[in-house]
């Protein structure tokens, strides 16, 4: 499964949710756009470990090669700089190592 992943850069609170409106308004998305919430588990090994809050379900998944992240500069027309970054994720087995790193999420997929 591949990954594209956008993060816009020196925006406050105000910038964040007019950028969010906007991409919600967009019609062009080939999915409807849903809210995920998940629970993020590190493990020593680098395998992943996400819990979706909604279902419980648990999935475990290694990060592949990613591509050089891409940066946009800000202009006249957008004034945010934006991180563009696609990488690679492949299902790994169940990983009963130490976690090192864990973070709660909401996500938005567009």
């Amino acid at each position: 499964r591949m990954e594209v992943e956008a993060r816009v850069k020196d925006v406050d609170q105000a910038g964040f949710e007019a950028v969010m409106a906007s991409l919600w308004r967009n019609r062009g998305w080939s999915n409807t756009p849903a809210e995920h919430e998940t629970i993020d588990l590190m493990h020593a090994t680098g395998v992943r470990e996400t819990i979706d809050v909604a279902t419980q379900q648990r999935t475990f998944l290694r990060k592949g090669k990613s591509v050089q992240p891409l940066l946009v500069q800000a202009t006249a027309q957008c004034r945010h700089a934006v991180r563009f970054a696609i990488s690679s994720e492949f299902e790994a087995p169940r990983d009963d190592s130490d976690v090192v790193l864990w973070r709660r999420k909401r996500r938005v997929s567009f």
